[in-house]
């Protein structure tokens, strides 16, 4: 089974399911993800069975599935936002991994059942809220605002769907913008496969600073993206890359060795126009948050 830590296993299992998406199409068979192979290992993205999936070789949930009429009373509360059961019987089992990818605030696949047998994979979701006494989490789409449902009246949903809407025009805008900058290529191992990047903030997008503008951009691919949140790597305001002293020394194999470790002390590539490199003073700031972790 894969190896390393959740959140590089876990971009590269969504990566994996972005190729396979980009193959087949948008909906999938059950068939489709599982016995899928990642890095030579045989990975299965969704239970056989069951609606959680928790893979042993995560620390948490890494999909839920619904079927189509399901009889659990899952249900969509609002564009992006749905509700989800817990498994029958006690709050422990599978249980458990579901509230951790709440508390780790981890990327999680929402596999929906459609009417024909197949299933719309929508991904990555977060689970925004944790109610073990009524049996249920909460989904959302990860690029929209932090739902805080516990303050007073349940806000209105058609409110936080406009929100959610102009939140994602502008993340669309930013990554346009700096897959254009980048010439559509990862800032970190020059990667030009435009499924597998992603526009990174280096301000955290949810942080005051954290706007969806050029100079708080970085062309990541899946992986690099998920080390740089995860600060296992860090960026100098030199644009130079380090590398979690934990992670050099460890030994774990071939994509350990040269994704991670290989990097450190290597420069970022930036864009040609430097009103369009990312901002020293971001990069400083953030780099902080890595010194400190």
């Amino acid at each position: 089974m894969p190896s390393g830590p959740d959140s590089i296993t876990r971009a590269l299992a969504l990566a994996r399911l972005d190729e396979i998406v980009d193959l087949l199409g948008p909906t999938l068979s059950r068939s489709e993800f599982r016995n899928v192979d990642l890095n030579g290992e045989v990975i299965h993205l969704a239970d056989r069975q069951k609606g959680i999936w928790n893979p042993a070789w995560l620390d948490a949930t890494l999909s839920v599935l619904t079927t189509f009429g399901n009889p659990y009373g899952d249900r969509e509360l609002g564009e992006g936002v749905w509700e989800y059961k817990y498994h029958k019987g006690s709050t422990a089992g599978d249980n458990v991994k579901l509230r951790r990818a709440y508390q780790l605030g981890v990327d999680v696949i929402y596999f929906r059942g459609l009417e024909d047998g197949r299933y719309e994979p929508i991904y990555p979701v977060r689970i925004v809220d944790s109610r073990p006494d009524e049996r249920l989490v909460i989904l959302a789409a990860k690029d929209l605002q932090r739902i805080n449902w516990r303050e007073g009246v349940q806000p209105s949903l058609r409110r936080y769907a406009e929100t959610m809407i102009l939140r994602r025009l502008h993340q669309d805008g930013f990554h346009k913008t700096v897959m254009r900058a980048y010439e559509t290529s990862c800032a970190v191992c020059r990667l030009q496969y435009e499924s597998l990047l992603d526009a990174a903030h280096i301000d955290r997008d949810k942080s005051d600073e954290g706007e969806p503008v050029i100079e708080n951009g970085l062309a990541l691919c899946k992986l690099h993206h998920a080390a740089y949140d995860a600060n296992l790597i860090g960026i100098t305001p030199e644009y130079v890359v380090r590398t979690r002293p934990s992670i050099r020394n460890a030994d774990d194999g071939p994509m350990l060795e040269h994704a991670l470790k290989g990097i450190h002390g290597q420069t970022i590539w930036t864009p040609k126009n430097p009103s369009e490199h990312p901002s020293p003073q971001r990069l400083a700031r953030r780099f902080r948050e890595f010194q400190n972790a």
